[in-house]
């Protein structure tokens, strides 16, 4: 068997049987605050008794509220027993477990409530038992069968699309909107170099190889310089405090992203993006190697390392090799 899923089933029984400790702990402490004797004996019996599907819980619950009739022979401690175990119940089997065991089984929520009334109606207690581990076989088999692979989409917490399909898919759509949120997602765990390395230059690879192979047109290849222009400009403007991109006519018609984020820069910063009077070697100068996409990710570097405060600034190689313009300080350049 493929140990992906044996490790996942392994941690579903793990969890099942942590769910049920847990729910006879809940059980004994609520009857222990109604004063029940032998409340940690009843507790034991409901979590061993919930390994059975179906009747187990309730033959737990007819045994404990019996008992609680017994002691005081008043409804009032019978009905309160009763009631602890309908509202543990309900909490527990409606929200815990399809949540928790579709984690540890990497099955999604609805999949696993699907799989429980799907397998219970064919089999009964013994089909409900199984559900989880039957319906694992059917993620491998979709996994392994191409011809099942709907398996493995429809049952599996497995995205549809990594973040780099999504990202392209959403700016062929010209939708800055949902990747900017899942941008600043991925930003809450990860540096926005990871973001650049991990989603944003894999995204722009695909849009490479579909545009070299006619996938794509001219006009969408523009818009999606569009929409990465938007997106970079919007996740690094408040770090450097840069103005943001407003969409303007033409503007990247004839010139790259890469040109328009510089010019960007050049408004707050001036043509030469800082001053010329610098410490020695404190300067990182980024150039691309002719080519709009290089250019993109030069500029891509510079913010980066500005945002980590280097002073990083981007250029073409045409202007590299007119000079240092008049007034600057050649040492004050560490590295291109």
């Amino acid at each position: 068997m493929d140990p992906i899923p044996v490790e996942r089933l392994s941690r579903f029984f793990v969890s099942q049987f942590a769910i049920n400790l847990a729910f006879g702990t809940a059980i004994a402490l609520g009857l222990s605050l109604l004063h029940i004797p032998q409340a940690m004996l009843f507790g034991i019996l409901a979590g061993a008794m919930r390994f059975v599907p179906y009747v187990g819980t309730g033959i737990a619950a007819l045994l404990s509220t019996a008992f609680a009739f017994a002691v005081d022979p008043g409804f009032s401690l019978a009905a309160a027993t009763l009631a602890v175990f309908v509202l543990l119940d309900i909490i527990v089997g409606q929200f815990v477990e399809p949540l928790l065991y579709g984690h540890a089984t990497g099955l999604s929520p609805l999949s696993v409530a699907v799989a429980a009334i799907f397998w219970s109606s064919l089999w009964g207690p013994v089909g409900l038992i199984l559900s989880i581990p039957l319906t694992l076989c059917l993620v491998v088999a979709g996994r392994h069968i191409k011809a099942l692979g709907i398996l493995e989409l429809l049952l599996s917490d497995a995205q549809t699309l990594t973040l780099p399909q999504k990202l392209y898919q959403r700016a062929l759509s010209a939708d800055p909107h949902e990747i900017l949120t899942d941008a600043r997602a991925f930003l809450k765990r990860n540096s926005l170099g990871a973001y650049c390395d991990r989603v944003l230059i894999p995204a722009l690879q695909l849009a490479r190889l579909d545009a070299d192979t006619g996938a794509i047109s001219d006009d969408q290849q523009l818009m999606i310089e569009r929409v990465i222009v938007h997106v970079v400009s919007a996740l690094s403007s408040d770090n450097l405090k840069l103005p943001r991109w407003r969409y303007r006519g033409s503007v990247l018609d004839d010139a790259g992203a890469g040109h328009w984020l510089r010019e960007q820069r050049e408004q707050v910063s001036g043509r030469w993006q800082g001053p010329l009077r610098v410490p020695a070697g404190s300067v990182v100068i980024c150039l691309g190697l002719g080519s709009s996409a290089d250019d993109l990710v030069a500029k891509l570097l510079a913010r980066l390392l500005l945002s980590q405060k280097i002073d990083a600034r981007h250029f073409s190689p045409g202007e590299l090799n007119a000079g240092l313009p008049p007034g600057a300080d050649p040492d004050g350049v560490s590295i291109v």
